[in-house]
């Protein structure tokens, strides 16, 4: 079963959605390039969440790069592309997580949540931005804080450990994709530890 079937996700109250959201908007707000880039997201989550995988570890490129030349832009070419050439085998897509309690709740939604070699990855799309490289510590942020936050969503979580994945250290990645290419940037252990107390403080 998909976890889209299993654990179908609330939309985001306006009033809760991840702060560094909004601080990366006013920053980098995006072009007629960025809004493709928005466009490329949605497709490639449609994508995702119609062709991909499961917790049981069910690979979805294959339906996905089916469906590819007649539906998808450039753009999600080279991320679905990129993703393939890393072994990368997509779980869903836009998947919403929260963190903390009732009355002080963050909530935000992880891009591609999927596994390498059965091991929990999650990915960070940034497509069109003609500027990444001045907004590149923002999305390192807004990844570390969107693992963190998955890691701690424990219906989740738990039903990913039934499947054999392994959840004790998720692996996060920065895909930066435009009509030009696509490249992959993994964060490092202690890049992704700054999610904790950031969405401490938040």
């Amino acid at each position: 079963t998909g976890l889209a079937a299993g654990l179908p996700p609330p939309p985001p109250p306006a009033n809760s959605v991840l702060a560094v959201d909004g601080a990366l908007a006013r920053r980098a707000k995006p072009s007629k390039v960025g809004q493709a880039g928005a466009r490329a997201d949605n497709e490639l989550a449609g994508l995702v969440n119609s062709c991909g995988g499961s917790f049981a570890g069910e690979g979805g490129w294959a339906a996905i790069m089916r469906s590819m030349p007649f539906l998808c832009s450039d753009i999600v070419m080279r991320i679905v592309a990129s993703l393939a050439a890393v072994n990368f085998e997509p779980i869903v897509a836009q998947l919403v997580v929260t963190y903390g309690d009732e009355t002080n709740r963050l909530i935000t939604a992880v891009d591609i949540t999927g596994t390498i070699s059965k091991k929990l990855v999650v990915v960070e799309l940034k497509c069109g931005y003609p500027d990444v490289t001045s907004a590149r510590m923002d999305h390192v942020l807004q990844l570390s804080i969107g693992t963190f936050m998955l890691s701690k969503t424990s219906s989740i979580i738990s039903e990913l450990e039934k499947a054999s994945i392994d959840c004790s250290s998720p692996r996060g990645m920065l895909l930066y994709a435009d009509h030009s290419g696509a490249s992959l940037v993994e964060l490092s252990p202690e890049q992704l530890k700054l999610g904790e107390p950031a969405a401490a403080e938040a």
